[in-house]
């Protein structure tokens, strides 16, 4: 019985090690595995009260999708499915969504602000890590899949007017309750929008401060290139939460922040996750709710 088990624990850690190889950050990662389940920080200055107007930040992350989206549909005949990337809950939002026609989108949506996503003309091929990234200060916004930049000035209309200073926890990976439609729509009293729960996240870093600045601010709209980064992020002095989604074997280990400032995540729902670790001993230990 002892070998059956032991051959089981290894089939597991073998299927996962070959079906999902590591981001260019290296170590582990975390998936959302049923809609409403999501990984969170309770609610903290850092998060909105530090995002007032005057400042800059920039949110970054990889993601990796295990199938496709199903794609906005201009018909509006049934739901899209949106992947909510990091969300506080009547502030702002960051998605990546699926449009049959643009391609891919990561946007970016403040609740304050005329400040919203555009779509990109950019695919992001599936069983692929691809880093983006969301950025904005009171002139220039600019949001990023793998080297691909996109940036545009802020008008009056849509200037970044800082964040609302919410009580609502820092959610990544999920947990928004989908809209629903309007009466006498076809969606009447139905969801919008389903939630995408098939892909994964890695290395989570939120920044104070622009991490790809734009020197002049001589046109209304921009595409650029960047140098993809590889290895783990760093945190530095502008660093207000990173996380690595490591299993190190040390209970939370997955969801520590390792800026220093001490906001550690928590997974709301069940959390299944067979870790590709160096050590067989502890694939038992993450088979369990955390």
């Amino acid at each position: 019985m002892k070998f059956l088990f032991g051959v089981l624990l290894l089939a597991m850690y073998t299927s996962v090690s070959a079906a999902v190889v590591p981001s260019p950050a290296g170590g582990g990662y975390f998936q959302i595995y049923a809609p409403g389940d999501y990984a969170y920080v309770a609610d903290h200055e850092d998060f909105d009260a530090n995002m007032a107007a005057g400042t800059s930040f920039t949110i970054e992350m990889w993601i990796y999708q295990k199938r496709e989206m199903k794609p906005f549909d201009r018909m509006r005949i049934e739901p899209d499915e949106r992947w909510f990337l990091i969300t506080k809950t009547g502030s702002y939002r960051m998605q990546f969504s699926h449009d049959n026609i643009a391609g891919h989108d990561v946007s970016f949506s403040i609740e304050n602000s005329g400040l919203g996503g555009t779509h990109n003309d950019v695919e992001a091929p599936l069983n692929q890590w691809h880093y983006v990234a969301f950025m904005v200060e009171t002139q220039y916004r600019q949001e990023i899949i793998d080297k691909h930049l996109w940036g545009s000035a802020l008008t009056e209309r849509t200037k970044f007017r800082g964040v609302l200073d919410t009580t609502t926890s820092l959610r990544i990976g999920g947990g928004v309750t989908p809209l629903l439609g309007l009466p006498g729509g076809p969606f009447e009293g139905k969801p919008l929008w389903t939630a995408f729960t098939r892909g994964l996240i890695d290395e989570v870093r939120i920044s104070n401060i622009i991490r790809y600045p734009r020197e002049k601010l001589d046109e209304r709209l921009w595409r650029d290139t960047i140098v993809v980064p590889t290895g783990s992020f760093k945190s530095d002095e502008h660093t207000v939460a990173l996380w690595h989604f490591d299993f190190d074997g040390s209970p939370g280990s997955k969801w520590r922040d390792a800026s220093g400032n001490g906001h550690h995540l928590t997974y709301h729902g069940d959390y299944l996750s067979v870790e590709p670790t160096q050590k067989l001993s502890v694939l038992w230990g993450e088979l369990k709710r955390q």
